[in-house]
């Protein structure tokens, strides 16, 4: 999976005011998952099966550690989805 560096425009408590705020992501690349399920007749498909599920189930930890961070001071916020 590919990092890709989010940024978003949040309200900051410790600021007091809207801010900067970034996170950490990674995303599938759901174009190589397409081709490689091509290229090998459909057997590609269980992996990609196998590897959906397990982001499914890890989204929970990694939301947690890539928490929006402020660009000016540093708070770290949780948002829940």
């Amino acid at each position: 999976m590919a990092s890709a560096l989010l940024e978003e425009m949040m309200y900051c408590d410790k600021c007091g005011h809207d801010t900067l705020h970034r996170k950490n992501a990674k995303k599938m690349s759901w174009i190589l998952h397409i081709v490689l399920s091509v290229v090998t007749l459909g057997a590609w498909v269980v992996v990609w099966g196998i590897l959906f599920i397990w982001h499914l189930l890890n989204k929970s930890m990694t939301a947690l550690a890539n928490s929006w961070t402020c660009s000016n001071c540093g708070n770290k916020k949780l948002i829940a989805i």
